[in-house]
């Protein structure tokens, strides 16, 4: 059966987005997130450990909050 890349995308991202929040990417949350997105969980690990070989870093800051920066350091 193939596998929807966008469905498989999503689901990593949502992964990736509950570990920055605090979460341990256990077997649990993979297998929670696997249900909601329709894929296998073995899968979803596979790809997630090569999606982030060495962790999950923080997340990026948004265009809106570099703006405030940006507004900060200027004025």
């Amino acid at each position: 059966m193939p596998v929807d890349l966008k469905q498989l995308g999503e689901a990593i991202r949502e992964i990736a987005d509950e570990v920055r929040r605090g979460a341990q990417p256990d077997d649990a949350l993979i297998a929670e997130v696997a249900k909601d997105h329709g894929l296998k969980p073995e899968l979803l690990a596979r790809k997630f450990s090569e999606a982030f070989p060495h962790g999950v870093g923080p997340a990026l800051p948004t265009e809106e909050e570099n703006d405030i920066q940006w507004l900060k350091r200027r004025f």
